[in-house]
Formats: C-alpha cells, sequence, structure tokens
C-alpha cells in the first residue's frame, strides 16, 4: 500500500485533499474524531490501482459555530477538530477548520494566520447597538488589538487609545465582540470616531490586516440587522436598511359535518419580503456570501431568532453602483401565535369627548390600580346607597364592625361573636 496524497496537518475542510491510495488490494479505511467513529469502509482498487477518498463532506458536516450574544471573548470549541484517519494499520492524524476558499492558491496555514474569519470589507460603518463579530484562529500565540480614535468636531484625530482585546493561544478559534457600545464600555464609556482591529504575534509583529469600524446613525427606521455564518467559518452581519413587505397567507382547511361547516385547521404562513437597501461594490460582493449560508439570524428586538430564506434576487450590473439585493425570509420556529409589546404609557394620544351629564364619570378598573398591603390603617372607598357623596373606612373599623355584628346575631353563648375579658386568666389557669 502506498499514500499517495493525504490532507495537510492543518487543512480548511471545503479544501480538504482527498486521501489518494496505490494498492492491489481492497483496503480498510476507518476516519474518527476523538474516540468517536465517523465512518469506517472498505474500498477497491481500480484498474490502475488506485483508490481515492473524498470526506470533506463528512469533516465539514461534523464541525459547527456557536453563536452566542455575549458581550466578551469566548472560544469556538466546535469549529476545529482533530481527525485520525486509520488505513489498514496505518494512522494519519490532522487538524480541519470550518472554513473554504474558492481556488485557494496559498497553505491555509498562512491563509488563517493573515485573515480574520470574514470576507467582510475592510472599512464597515456600524451603529451604535448593532452586533459585530470577528473570528480568528489562531496559527500561533498572540494578542488581538484594538486602537480607538477620538476626533474634534472637524473630524481631525485629537487622541488615540489603544487596548488589548485578548491573548491568544495556537490551535484555538476565538470570537470577539466589536460592538460599538461593548467596545464604548472597554475604553470607560468614551466613544471614539472609529476603531481599529488586528492581531500581532508576541513579538509584536501585525499578522493580519486592518479591520476598521465607524460609528453611523441608522440609515433608515426600516433598518433590520441580518446575521449569518459566512462560508469562512465566522458570523457577520449586515444592515438590511430597505422595504420591508409583509405577506401572510393562510390555508382554511374546511370540514362540513350534518350540514354544519367549520374550520378544523388554519395553515398559517408569514413571510417577509426585505431589502438590503442600496449597496457599494464591496458590500454587493460580500452579501454573496449570505445566501448559500446554513445559518441566519434576525436581531429582533432583544433577542436574535433563527430564520430561513425562501426566495431571493440577486443580481446586479457590473458598472452600474449603487445595487440592492432583495430576499424573502420567514422565522424557523414560526407559530401562528402573536407577542405584541405592552406600554405602561399609551403611546397614541387619544380625542376623548365626555358627554355632557353631571353624574357621568370614566372610573378605572380596579385592576389598574397598585397592590398594597393590608394594615389596620388600610382604606376602603365606601358610600351610603342613598347618597353621591364618597366616604372612607379601614381595615380596623371593617373588623370592629363585623365582631360587635356576629356578637348580637350568635349571642355570647360561646359563637363567633362570643368574648372574653378575662382571656388572659384563662390561659394562665390552663397552661396550670
Amino acid at each position: 500500500m502506498n499514500i499517495i496524497q493525504q490532507p495537510d496537518m492543518l487543512s480548511l475542510s471545503m479544501n480538504l485533499k482527498n486521501f489518494i491510495i496505490g494498492s492491489s488490494r481492497q483496503t480498510t479505511f476507518t476516519l474518527k474524531a476523538g474516540d468517536k467513529e465517523l465512518v469506517s469502509q472498505v474500498y477497491a482498487p481500480d484498474e490502475n490501482g488506485v483508490m481515492e477518498i473524498d470526506i470533506h463532506e463528512i469533516v465539514h458536516s461534523f464541525l459547527s459555530y456557536s453563536l452566542k450574544d455575549i458581550g466578551e471573548v469566548y472560544q469556538q470549541t466546535n469549529l476545529v477538530a482533530d481527525f485520525t484517519a486509520v488505513i489498514d494499520s496505518t494512522e494519519i492524524t490532522f487538524r480541519v477548520i470550518r472554513s473554504g476558499v474558492d481556488r485557494l492558491t496559498d497553505s491555509a496555514t498562512n491563509f488563517l494566520t493573515q485573515n480574520f474569519l470574514t470576507w467582510q470589507p475592510n472599512v464597515k460603518p456600524v451603529t451604535y447597538y448593532s452586533l459585530e463579530f470577528l473570528t480568528y484562529y489562531a496559527v500561533v500565540a498572540g494578542t488581538v488589538k484594538l486602537r480607538a480614535y477620538f476626533t474634534d468636531e472637524s473630524g481631525t484625530v485629537k487622541s488615540q487609545t489603544d487596548y488589548t482585546v485578548t491573548e491568544l493561544m495556537p490551535g484555538i478559534a476565538y470570537t470577539m465582540p466589536l460592538q460599538y457600545s461593548v467596545v464604548a464600555g472597554w475604553l470607560e464609556h468614551k466613544l471614539p470616531a472609529y476603531y481599529d482591529v488586528w492581531v500581532e504575534n508576541t513579538s509584536g509583529q501585525r499578522l493580519t490586516y486592518i479591520q476598521r469600524y465607524y460609528a453611523e446613525d441608522m440609515r433608515s427606521e426600516q433598518e433590520q440587522w441580518i446575521l449569518f455564518e459566512n462560508s469562512l467559518g465566522g458570523v457577520d452581519t449586515f444592515r438590511a436598511y430597505g422595504n420591508t413587505v409583509f405577506n401572510g397567507e393562510h390555508t382554511h382547511n374546511i370540514a362540513e359535518i350534518d350540514e354544519i361547516f367549520s374550520e378544523y385547521r388554519v395553515d398559517t404562513e408569514r413571510k417577509f419580503q426585505k431589502n438590503t437597501g442600496y449597496l457599494n461594490g464591496d458590500e454587493r460582493k460580500w452579501l454573496l456570501d449570505f445566501f448559500p449560508s446554513n445559518g441566519k439570524y434576525l436581531y429582533a428586538g432583544n433577542y436574535l431568532r433563527r430564520i430561513v430564506v425562501t426566495d431571493s434576487n440577486v443580481s446586479y450590473t457590473d458598472r452600474e453602483l449603487p445595487s440592492n439585493y432583495t430576499f424573502t425570509f420567514k422565522y424557523a420556529d414560526a407559530r401562528p401565535l402573536l407577542n405584541l409589546p405592552r406600554t405602561d404609557v399609551p403611546t397614541d394620544v387619544l380625542n376623548i369627548t365626555v358627554p355632557e351629564v353631571g353624574s357621568f364619570t370614566v372610573p378605572p378598573r380596579l385592576a389598574e390600580f397598585p397592590r398594597l398591603p393590608l394594615s389596620e390603617g388600610a382604606l376602603f372607598p365606601i358610600q351610603n346607597p342613598y347618597s353621591e357623596e364618597w366616604s372612607t373606612t379601614n381595615v380596623a373599623a371593617i373588623g370592629y364592625y363585623l365582631a360587635d355584628f356576629f356578637s348580637r346575631i350568635f349571642g355570647s353563648g360561646g359563637g363567633v361573636g362570643h368574648k372574653h375579658r378575662n382571656y388572659d386568666l384563662l390561659e394562665l389557669l390552663s397552661y396550670i
């Protein structure tokens, strides 16, 4: 048996080399991830005595990205794994990261050292709350650096501040939150005009390109933040600020029983057609990575909700700028239910005309009043049945009245209203 080709020691899952084995007999091939066996098969050589084994789909599906909406750096424990191929009695170990590059001409080691796991533009506008993440696989030990720039009214840089985002250990993939509000918290709540992020090794030599973020207002009231797992193994965010069109489709299933019709089930599908808004040349190339992604999310309100795209219109003319894309999505966990926010104070102004009646009142419901713990002084509204005037009474007065009322009804023969003036003496005698 002769192993002609095998995966590199560090490989991208979608660029993983096939095993090419030369042999004149059948060969047993087993692939493991740690102690877990993924596949075990017997292969027979072709007429040239060669076997080619493609495992990139198995390896790629085994790896996964973990998205956490937290404001601190965390490790991607499932994005990278070590695999062992057992060919008869020969073992070959290699490491794979869930990633891929079209027509990769460089080694995976060099590419991962020099690049963050994203194709987003190097200069990116962000809002204060829009989610931003950068994922990086550390081939060697290093440090992620951030430099914030503060400008005056004319836009001239007047000061800058350096900050260490995290220390990197080799062989680990890190995801770093770079949301503007998070960065401002790192900088003691100072608000930079823009900030740069890069990776350098332990000698202070910069390894990656510089990723720049700059502050910008929301582009429209329809702006929504879409997150997606990109083809490099990271997660990207884009701000879709174009029009949103809602389309609710209902299929009414009707049954007739004893000449009575009834709806026994209504199949509901709620879809949203979203326009990305105008895209420049870099953005429209980058967002081509969004549509084939299997992990898409919408930041709805204050949480992430998974979505699926059901239709899309992705086209542009090379010489025409700006351009835009349109796609239709629905929630992955969509159910025919509602969850509408409620506010303490009504936001809509109501024009209410009170009828011209002297005794007309609009009393609030009891459910609208705050709760009050009971005490002897707690007040109750009370009214004489023959009067329009309101008065108050308290818990103590109601208690005394009820005690006297029961005493008069049941007498003093030990009933509900029975009283003992010498109750303490009776208690003492009972104890003796």
